[in-house]
């Protein structure tokens, strides 16, 4: 079989990953997970990839007596089935599918293992939607799985037919964020040919403080958001538009995750040891893909980024610079000539 030519932006991911793993136990309610690993997997020009865990609960613990059934042996090969058969269908409906993995023990420590192991470039899991307490449910193996997995993890629910997106919404919780994750968004973006919209929401609070100031800090966040925006689009080639709005950000971005067609990239900050109300929520709630990278110290991901974008060398000063980080407040940077 002829494989096509990957596109510029795909070709890319290629040279820097080695393409994405799918955790998947052969439930009936994973095929949206299992469709949108494999897209993007051929969008990468890479096979998918599988990992099964598998485990003998505590009431299957017993010793047996001679001649019993071995316990182990049977959810070992229960899983192995599992996956054979995940591999078939995929391999029914034209997928490339690559090597697999099995392993005894706990769903998040052998996908963290195997994703470390083969250096995936995503770990893809599936997920159901809710509110209240079925949500709060529902969350808490994605939630295990971004607090696992030192990856970018893209939790996929909704039907078949609501892959692939029809728009991506990239988080700017903070300019200061690590600018890989909005990189990584609009890239995403690029690959499956939808198009993307940097979203920062304003609290209440800081919107009252710009209406008794003439709205300036309000007008520069719009300014800024947007300069980076258009830097987003000229570096990935994606369809990038900004949006600034006010009010509480956690029911904002819910709004807007209420779409099972729209999908949500968020950062998860290293420093920090919880995952944020928003990453939260939008594990627990969101009604369609939420993809959840995670996010480095500055000292950390600026020689990363710098790399892939070598015109931000000429427009930033090294973060690693002490005269840098000893500045309390970072000149304002313009949008550059061009791409206003």
């Amino acid at each position: 079989m002829v494989q096509a030519a990957l596109d510029p932006a795909a070709a890319a991911w290629r040279r820097r990953v080695t393409g994405p793993v799918l955790a998947d136990r052969g439930s009936d309610d994973a095929e949206m997970a299992r469709r949108a690993a494999a897209d993007v997997a051929a969008h990468e020009g890479v096979p998918l990839r599988l990992v099964t865990a598998w485990a003998v609960p505590a009431m299957g613990r017993v010793t047996p007596t001679a001649g019993e059934l071995d316990v182990s042996g049977v959810y070992e090969n229960s899983a192995r089935a599992a996956q054979k058969g995940v591999r078939e269908h995929l391999g029914s409906l034209g997928k490339r599918v690559g090597a697999g993995y099995v392993a005894e023990g706990s769903a998040v420590t052998v996908v963290a293992q195997t994703a470390d192991m083969i250096d995936a470039s995503l770990v893809v899991i599936g997920s159901r939607a809710g509110s209240g307490v079925r949500g709060h449910l529902m969350g808490l193996l994605p939630e295990a799985f971004v607090r696992g997995v030192h990856r970018p993890v893209l939790v996929v629910r909704g039907q078949s037919a609501d892959w692939p997106p029809r728009s991506i919404i990239i988080v700017d919780a903070d300019g200061s964020d690590d600018p890989a994750v909005a990189a990584e968004g609009a890239r995403l973006a690029r690959v499956l040919k939808v198009p993307a919209a940097l979203v920062r929401v304003s609290s209440e609070r800081g919107a009252a403080a710009s209406d008794r100031r003439d709205e300036a800090p309000l007008k520069s966040m719009r300014e800024d958001v947007r300069c980076r925006a258009s830097r987003l689009e000229a570096e990935s080639g994606a369809e990038v538009t900004s949006w600034v709005t006010t009010g509480e950000p956690v029911g904002v971005l819910l709004g807007l995750a209420s779409d099972p067609r729209v999908l949500v990239v968020a950062g998860r900050r290293a420093k920090h040891h919880g995952l944020g109300s928003i990453v939260s929520a939008l594990l627990h709630e969101a009604a369609g893909p939420v993809l959840i990278l995670p996010e480095r110290s500055p000292n950390i991901w600026w020689a990363d980024y710098a790399s892939i974008h070598p015109r931000s060398r000429e427009k930033r000063r090294d973060l690693t610079d002490p005269l840098f980080r000893r500045r309390s407040t970072p000149r304002r940077t313009r949008c550059p000539r061009g791409l206003a």
